[in-house]
């Protein structure tokens, strides 16, 4: 629940945890009705692949957070305005295994309601407040179903795939054909880099990348991991270097500033070539793909 200087009272907020995204965010409309007070302003600019770059002006807002099964409150929460934020989601559809699971292991979860639905989330936290979101003295479970419980100060949230569901049903995918495009775009920029998703023969293949790396993102023991996106399945798209190449130069760009992260990305690929994960190619030879791995 977030509090409402209109109101004087707390009422309830759709909140989004997206590790993805560097700050919290809250809709312009939302913030408007809450009456919350402006305290400055930031430009934001963002970098995307293709050297594509865009900017925007936000309205900096300190909120108070309330959980709806405890009175934990967080309170002077810095978050910026933004007119949307994601398309609408669709909450987890819980087994009979799972609910009689959350039951009888007495869990609490954030959620007003554990019956699966579509919400727009009206409040992102990003990786500037996950910590504080973050309830770090609590593990994270695992559901009967392969459901991902992870804990915060206001109960667990509920995130991930059900194995039952990929089991039963023909197309395990979280989305749509269309809306996997349009991820496929979003993500990569595939058009900056001369690639199509439309009547592109090479569709197929792209598609069927993204929703096996989708799968290899995991909630482990407090950490978020997703796997190297460059490795077998990578290897069938058309263009895999040019991809592989320019995404890694827009990370760079990104973290250059930050020493620390930048000496995070370094230590994390001398681990991979020193694994055997990924081996370095003659800086003399242009390939056109990834070497073996």
């Amino acid at each position: 629940m977030i509090f409402s200087e209109a109101e004087w009272d707390h009422q309830p907020i759709t909140l989004l945890l997206d590790s993805r995204a560097q700050k919290s965010f809250i809709k312009s409309g939302i913030s408007e009705e809450l009456k919350l007070r402006i305290t400055g302003s930031t430009s934001f600019t963002t970098s995307g692949m293709g050297e594509l770059q865009g900017s925007f002006n936000s309205n900096d807002l300190q909120v108070t957070l309330k959980g709806l099964h405890s009175s934990k409150k967080l309170e002077k929460l810095s978050v910026h305005t933004e007119k949307k934020l994601t398309t609408p989601l669709t909450t987890a559809e819980l087994s009979e295994e799972d609910l009689n699971f959350i039951s009888s292991s007495n869990i609490t979860v954030a959620q007003q309601s554990l019956a699966s639905a579509t919400v727009s989330a009206n409040l992102l936290i990003g990786q500037d407040l996950l910590s504080t979101i973050r309830d770090h003295s609590s593990p994270v479970l695992t559901l009967p179903s392969g459901l991902i419980l992870t804990p915060t100060v206001y109960g667990y949230t509920i995130s991930g795939t059900s194995l039952t569901k990929e089991k039963t049903s023909a197309d395990p995918a979280i989305s749509s054909r269309e809306d996997y495009k349009k991820d496929i775009k979003n993500l990569c920029e595939l058009k900056s880099l001369g690639l199509k998703t439309e009547n592109d023969p090479g569709e197929a293949s792209i598609i069927k990348f993204m929703d096996d790396y989708r799968k290899t993102i995991q909630i482990k023991e407090d950490v978020i991991a997703a796997g190297f996106p460059f490795n077998e399945n990578v290897g069938k798209l058309r263009d895999n270097f040019n991809v592989a190449f320019r995404r890694l130069q827009a990370l760079l760009r990104t973290i250059r500033g930050d020493k620390e992260k930048l000496r995070i990305y370094d230590d994390t690929f001398r681990t991979y070539i020193k694994e055997g994960i990924i081996i370095l190619s003659p800086s003399s030879t242009r390939v056109d793909t990834w070497k073996e791995h």
